[in-house]
């Protein structure tokens, strides 16, 4: 059976579905406004806007997408209890074959992508949700007028849209996973304007927790500058950031904090109980850092917020992992008229079809030491002629296993001869010039940088804009960029598979090189990204082969 006949028996079954429960009507809905006839052809300015231009010229359109390969429970019987207990991942059994789980509800996406050729049916008791027809691309006017001067592009994106109806039209808890670049902040944005669109909203708050302080820096610099447009107020709340007053956190409305500053700040929330219980929306990036050691401080916030508003809105999102579900009985629904505790989260799950740029894989394998300390050094004598023969001139990242492996990579890249990249004296201005790490300095003049959690914050800062300035060409780095921070590049290259966990090196998690992976590809400005994975003969199928579903993820 080839896709076709696979996505019309999809198709087909939910429609059995949907209509033994709600009646579909047969002809689209007609909408006053229409969409604008060139649509694809509108310059836009910016990177955002461009990678959602990207996005609409995309022509991996699948004949129908939504949540895929999920345990679906078409009967019209309630699922069994779910095995887990609430709030507890440590009694998750995440190597259940899937087929053996509690089958989940299905979810049917509000608007259903279909081909040239299909039929187009809107689901009965579903408002405000109008599309483009064929396209699935919600028009951003379709929230509230308020909101629109914070977004510079016309219409959400694939995900934003498939996503609108559960994120912008409901209170209720939903997890996401999707690549990376595909607009999961999008979606976040959707349910922030959605809690600031409800009435006597006059003192609600919404809690935003990353597990980078770079990461949290980024989101404070670009939602501050934008929802300033319409008078929110946010706050950082990181070790970067200066001790903020307790008058300032009171007058904000958005809070991006790392989760063990949070954790800090609302330890003693008995003391404010009223001040506590304005937070109404908790925004959670990257949650499958669930799994590290510094997890458990994300389930006591999730726990401790709960105790606090027992109708908080949760919404988590992160790369591809292959237990959501897992996730999403933990984080649990918050409808006061169900129990919460048996209720799980909606689950949206997207797949690489959904990124706008396709990624070009290289795995390279090389002869193995007996101490992997050598072996990594070893790679630095390579790494100068994969970027050569792989960037083809374009920016690149490449991740290395230490912050000092970084650093002494990128001392011994700036010595190479490369031919691909204009590699003169590059002309810094004063500003530019003051880097207080002078080796990280010299190297910048070479045009290639190094950048890791442990440099001084301003200079993490200054890196990255002279990366997006064109200034630097190239960052050696560690896999925690891959996390977050928005410096895609046209090159990756993975130099080594093996990462320090401080007393051991060990291999990288699935999830961890599907994160670096992620990085590959400029929206704005390629048509494909190439990644690069360096590691031993020995391990060079599993690295082929590895690419497939998401990491599970288990209570740290």
């Amino acid at each position: 059976m080839d896709d076709f006949e696979i996505d019309l028996a999809e198709i087909e079954l939910l429609e059995s579905y949907f209509q033994s429960n709600n009646p579909i009507p047969q002809k689209p809905p007609q909408f006053s406004h229409n969409p604008p006839s060139d649509v694809y052809k509108h310059p836009i300015p910016n990177s955002r806007s461009l990678s959602q231009q990207a996005l609409l010229n995309s022509n991996t359109h699948p004949s129908f997408s939504g949540v895929h390969n999920s345990r679906i429970n078409t009967s019209n019987s309630e699922p069994s209890t779910h095995p887990f207990h609430h709030y507890n991942l440590h009694n998750i059994n995440t190597r259940v074959s899937t087929n053996q789980q509690t089958p989940l509800h299905l979810y049917h996406s509000p608007t259903p992508i279909l081909s040239q050729n299909a039929n187009v049916n809107q689901i009965s008791g579903q408002k405000n949700n109008p599309y483009i027809q064929n396209i699935g691309l919600i028009p951003t006017d379709t929230i509230d007028p308020k909101f629109l001067p914070v977004l510079n592009y016309n219409h959400f994106n694939r995900i934003q849209s498939e996503c609108f109806e559960v994120a912008y039209n409901s209170l209720q808890n939903f997890v996401l996973g999707a690549p990376t670049g595909s607009g999961k902040t999008g979606v976040m944005e959707l349910s922030f304007f959605r809690m600031l669109s409800q009435p006597n909203n006059t003192n609600k708050k919404a809690i935003y927790i990353a597990p980078l302080k770079a990461l949290c820096s980024e989101r404070f610099k670009d939602w501050s500058n934008r929802f300033s447009k319409i008078g929110i107020e946010s706050v950082e709340l990181t070790g970067d950031s200066d001790d903020v007053s307790s008058y300032t956190m009171s007058k904000s409305t958005l809070v991006i904090a790392t989760p063990e500053k949070w954790d800090v700040y609302s330890r003693k929330w008995k003391k404010k109980p009223n001040h506590m219980k304005n937070y109404e929306l908790l925004m959670i990036d990257e949650i499958h850092t669930l799994q590290e050691p510094r997890g458990s401080v994300i389930e006591v916030i999730v726990n401790r917020m709960k105790e606090i508003n027992n109708n908080i809105r949760i919404v988590a999102v992160s790369a591809t992992i292959s237990n959501i579900q897992d996730i999403s009985n933990w984080i649990g629904n918050n409808d006061p008229n169900k129990n919460n505790s048996k209720t799980p989260a909606h689950i949206f799950r997207f797949g690489d079809d959904y990124r706008s740029v396709p990624i070009k894989k290289i795995v390279l394998g090389y002869n193995e030491t007996r101490n992997p300390f050598i072996f990594q050094k070893n790679l630095d004598y390579k790494a100068g002629s994969v970027i050569e023969e792989n960037s083809s001139g374009r920016p690149a990242l490449v991740f290395c296993c230490t912050r000092k492996a970084a650093m002494d990579l990128c001392i011994n890249l700036s010595k190479y001869p490369f031919k691909c990249y204009n590699m003169t004296k590059v002309v810094l201005n004063d500003k530019e010039r003051a880097f207080n790490d002078k080796k990280l300095l010299e190297c910048v003049k070479k045009g290639i940088a190094f950048h890791h959690a442990g440099l001084d914050g301003s200079d993490r800062q200054l890196v990255e804009k002279l990366y997006i300035d064109g200034k630097i060409s190239v960052i050696c780095t560690t896999s925690t960029l891959s996390v977050g921070v928005n410096l895609p590049a046209h090159l990756v290259v993975i130099k080594g598979t093996m990462g320090y966990n401080q007393t051991s090196f060990e291999e990288y998690s699935r999830l961890v090189m599907l994160q670096m992976i992620g990085r590959a590809g400029r929206p704005q400005f390629d048509k494909f990204g190439v990644v690069v994975v360096m590691t031993s003969k020995r391990n060079k199928d599993k690295y082929e082969n590895m690419l497939g579903d998401g990491e599970t993820i288990e209570s740290s």
